[in-house]
């Protein structure tokens, strides 16, 4: 357990204390020994090693120079009057130097600029960056839009807590749920109400929803939509964005890589397997589930984004080895389509960080528990696809505390770790209980073990085989005891209005629907509240711990 909440900014948990958090990404963030021969790179954290990493990037200056002016056209597009900020200019042009390397990360292009996380990883790359270069490294951070993604599920909505500190989803209106990327999904009429909808929520006025209005309009697509907001936000560090699925120079540079790929899909398959049973052997788990058919490779075709796989009981030298979605298809016939539209061709998540390495200079990728995961089974694509795969660099993770969160916990001593494994109206109602009562089970418990002690001893002396039965009995009455004490407590809370509105406030921003607040709440709706938000973290998130961190606003 943690010290009590005290005041003070960046306290620190270790993620281990994180409920549900898996074992691999735990092992990585405090163990990196373990599993280091996993990624086939140097240890995240350390900035010697990373600076020493910088120096073996590799990278065509042909490929530089298109990529540069693709990323200037992009990041123009999404920028105020399509006037660069100052520092975002500065990078590009830094970008275009020969030996700059790049900071990576990236996320779901989510409604309202996504979940907190989204956030803190985008600062963590640009904080990152800016350590490099004080150690002179010349070094940009880049955040990589996921818009080929197609799971509409997962971003057509944004969470944010009303007056009354509850949780509310705000739905976008993006059409039904389909197999098609989703950043060319074009925002409708109702994105105007929704962002009225979280202004009555939080409370925000006109001027601290001047970005989100400016880059959630009717007819945006939801990818420049994103674009915009995170360009306005970061304009003072200069985030450098990118959207792949408007990037035919980065397509042109995959386009052998996607042939490769299908051509040698065997090989590649019983790669990944190998390493899945090895992550299993281990005790890990394996965080994308890759069939022995899968290629890695969807196809952009009449709307939808369809797997391609092969047909493992076609008969050698059959004309159409291959399944597209479950429609049998030729290999030249893929290959064409590969060659004649690779900007409608999209990778799987195990080879989209090989793709990334291509057209960017990384030296690092700023990752969540997730992409580490999985990071370890793409790393055994590299020696065969001919690179080396760059630092995996866990991002920064955070709670953010409003003040009356700080006073409240303050008030009842409280810390994170209490909210996350306990219910927090059941936490607040035991701390409310009158100290008579309270006294009165404390008395209760102690007499009952100090007479079961005693007991223990007599039973010992007289038939050792009742002792086991005794420990269980003792168990069962603690268990009792226990369920009275949280049904006193309950029934205290029902009484206590005060009590249940404090839990109600401490559970929504601090761990809303038992989830970490990084995890479920809306950037939008954290920003448009606390307009210093961004420069906040910028001054105190720290990328180079593998803790979680507690802020106060």
């Amino acid at each position: 357990m943690s010290a009590p909440f005290t005041a003070g900014l960046n306290r620190r948990i270790d993620q281990r204390r994180i409920p549900g958090l898996n074992r691999l990404y735990a092992d990585y963030l405090y163990d990196f020994g373990r599993v280091a021969e996993l990624y086939n790179a140097p240890r995240p954290f350390d900035l010697e090693a990373l600076s020493a990493a910088a120096g073996q990037v590799e990278y065509p200056a042909g490929r530089r120079q298109a990529m540069a002016a693709l990323l200037e056209r992009q990041n123009r597009a999404w920028a105020p009057a399509g006037r660069l900020p100052e520092a975002t200019a500065a990078h590009l042009r830094e970008f275009a130097a020969p030996g700059t390397v790049a900071v990576i990360t990236g996320q779901q292009v989510g409604l309202l600029g996504g979940p907190l996380m989204g956030l803190h990883k985008a600062m963590a790359a640009v904080l990152l960056s800016e350590q490099l270069r004080s150690r002179g490294v010349p070094t940009v951070p880049v955040f990589w839009m996921a818009t080929q993604d197609h799971d509409l599920a997962e971003i057509d909505h944004a969470w944010v807590l009303d007056a009354a500190a509850e949780p509310r989803r705000l739905q976008g209106d993006l059409g039904p749920s389909h197999e098609a990327p989703v950043g060319p999904l074009r925002l409708s009429a109702a994105i105007t109400g929704l962002i009225e909808e979280m202004a009555r929520c939080t409370g925000a006025d006109a001027a601290a929803l001047a970005d989100v209005q400016a880059s959630y309009r009717p007819g945006v697509t939801l990818a420049d939509a994103f674009a915009s907001l995170f360009a306005r936000w970061f304009a003072p560090w200069g985030l450098i964005v990118f959207d792949p699925l408007q990037a035919p120079e980065a397509a042109a540079v995959w386009a052998p890589v996607y042939r490769e790929v299908l051509d040698r899909q065997p090989e590649l398959a019983q790669r990944l397997s190998a390493r899945a049973q090895q992550l299993t052997a281990a005790g890990y788990h394996v965080q994308v589930e890759q069939t022995a058919a899968a290629t890695m490779l969807f196809l952009h075709r009449d709307g939808a984004r369809l797997g391609l796989r092969r047909r493992l009981d076609a008969t050698a030298g059959s004309a159409e080895p291959l399944l597209l979605g479950e429609r049998p298809l030729g290999l030249g016939a893929a290959q064409d389509w590969i060659a004649e539209h690779p900007d409608c061709v999209s990778p799987s998540a195990l080879l989209r960080p090989y793709l990334q390495n291509l057209v960017f200079p990384t030296v690092a990728q700023v990752t969540g528990p997730s992409e580490t995961a999985y990071l370890a089974q793409t790393a055994v694509l590299y020696p065969d696809l001919g690179s080396h795969p760059p630092v995996t660099h866990p991002r920064a993770t955070a709670t953010l505390l409003d003040p009356k969160s700080q006073r409240l916990m303050r008030k009842h001593g409280l810390d994170l770790e209490q909210i996350w494994t306990e219910p927090i109206e059941e936490l607040l109602a035991r701390l409310a209980l009158p100290a008579g009562i309270d006294r009165q089970i404390g008395a209760m418990r102690t007499t009952f073990d100090r007479e079961f002690e005693t007991l223990t001893r007599d039973l010992k002396t007289l038939d050792p085989t009742l002792v086991d039965a005794t420990g269980a009995a003792v168990q069962k009455i603690h268990h009792q005891l226990e369920q009275l004490e949280t049904r006193v407590a309950r029934s205290f809370a029902r009484r206590s209005d005060e009590a249940g509105a404090q839990a109600r406030y401490l559970a929504g921003h601090l761990f809303p629907r038992r989830t970490l607040q990084e995890r479920l709440l809306s950037a939008a709706g954290w920003a448009v509240r606390y307009p210093d938000l961004l420069p906040l973290l910028h001054h105190h998130l720290d990328p180079l711990t593998p803790d979680h961190q507690v802020i106060d606003l």
